[in-house]
């Protein structure tokens, strides 16, 4: 059941953003202050604890937040699928790879609002964010390696990251 419920919610996540237009021209006005000040603490827990960091009513939250706002928007590519693939072990960890690169996309938009119209730049945020809560991962369980995502550790490490984005961004698969 756990796993099908994960399924669904990334079903769901998906569906979200392809309507996001739509809801946003409901009239929903701008992000305001407090709720992009939640995002960036949302991402915090959520990046040092990945697996148990944020509660449901968070991630709906968050849902919501996204899918309604018309200031900020990010779109689900190669590279969000990309990072949940990357994590082989359970549908539930792809469904919380999926929620923490949405998280670090968005919140890297709050912080550098000059990114929004860099495709590129957002889904670098991205994959930096799932970095970050990856290595805390690994620190208190170990087992959570994949070579898949250490690719993008090493590329991060070299300073070729955005390079190694863009190729991801280019792969049709």
């Amino acid at each position: 059941m756990p796993n099908r419920f994960f399924r669904t919610t990334l079903m769901v996540l998906v569906a979200l953003f392809l309507i996001q237009g739509v809801v946003a021209a409901q009239g929903r006005g701008p992000s305001t202050k407090e709720e992009r000040e939640r995002v960036l603490q949302i991402t915090k827990v959520n990046e040092l604890d990945l697996l148990n960091g944020s509660s449901d009513l968070d991630r709906i939250w968050f849902i919501q937040f996204i899918s309604s706002v018309p200031d900020i928007s990010i779109q689900i590519g190669s590279v969000a699928i990309w990072c949940a693939r990357s994590f082989l072990k359970t549908e539930r960890e792809q469904a919380f790879i999926l929620y923490h690169f949405m998280l670090s996309a968005v919140s890297a938009i709050i912080n550098n609002p000059e990114i929004s119209n860099d495709p590129e730049a957002v889904d670098t945020a991205g994959v930096e964010g799932v970095i970050r809560a990856y290595k805390n991962l690994l620190q208190s369980d170990p087992g959570h390696r994949t070579s898949t995502f250490d690719e993008a550790v090493t590329s991060q490490a070299k300073g070729n990251l955005r390079n190694f984005v863009k190729k991801l961004r280019e792969r049709k698969d």
